[in-house]
């Protein structure tokens, strides 16, 4: 340690493809501050800082929670009129908010209705319309601009038209995902083999590290997809 300079962490990550949350203590004296992050690995390998974010103590407590059923239809639920009471729990958690009863995707298909809904943008803007393609780097999606302003990240995705292959991962910090017929990739930390994966074990672990944090977590449910 130089003069004037402190450590306040130092950490061995083993664990490539992966987000790794750290947490420290330091006492601010009133005068700048300049916070130094230094990398050091093998020859054989390559390390470097990818978007770090800084954050402190929340103020209060913010957390968003975005749940998409995949090819779920409205016109079964008996919120929205079906004469079966198929949707008891989703009808009364429906009666303490706000039940569109006029919302429209910008698609018929997942893979553009999920770039739209996670930038903001239209299909013809963001350029995904078919399954061979992928949303652009150069777009910014809602989990960035919340990474961004602190919040803990994640996306629980049973649909591969709404996960990394459609580039819809972006600013994620831990993505669960499954896509049957393909192979565990390098960036994948968990594999989800059944919804109750999504809504038991990694999920609750999840919640249970960023419990100090504003998240935003979005999962997406594809139990009722199947041949049209």
């Amino acid at each position: 340690e130089a003069s004037g300079e402190r450590v306040l962490l130092r950490k061995k990550v083993v664990e490539a493809g992966a987000w790794n949350d750290v947490q420290f203590e330091f006492e601010s004296t009133g005068e700048p501050m300049i916070l130094a992050l230094k990398t050091e690995s093998p020859s054989s390998n390559i390390a470097f800082w990818s978007n770090p974010i800084l954050y402190g103590p929340r103020n209060q407590p913010f957390n968003i929670l975005m749940i998409l059923q995949d090819t779920l239809r409205a016109d079964h639920l008996s919120a929205y009129g079906y004469f079966r009471p198929t949707s008891p729990r989703f009808d009364a958690y429906a009666k303490q908010g706000v039940l569109f009863e006029r919302a429209y995707s910008n698609a018929s298909k997942t893979r553009p209705s999920a770039a739209s809904m996670m930038t903001g943008l239209y299909p013809t803007a963001v350029g995904v319309w078919n399954f061979h393609e992928m949303l652009d780097d150069r777009f910014i999606t809602l989990a960035e601009v919340l990474r961004n302003q602190g919040f803990a990240t994640a996306g629980f995705i049973g649909n591969p038209n709404a996960g990394p292959y459609a580039g819809v991962h972006q600013g994620f910090s831990l993505l669960v995902h499954q896509f049957a017929g393909r192979k565990q990739q390098s960036h994948e930390r968990y594999l989800i083999r059944t919804i109750e994966d999504i809504l038991s074990e990694r999920l609750y672990d999840w919640l249970d590290e960023v419990k100090s944090r504003n998240f935003f977590l979005y999962i997406h449910l594809v139990d009722p997809h199947g041949v049209y």
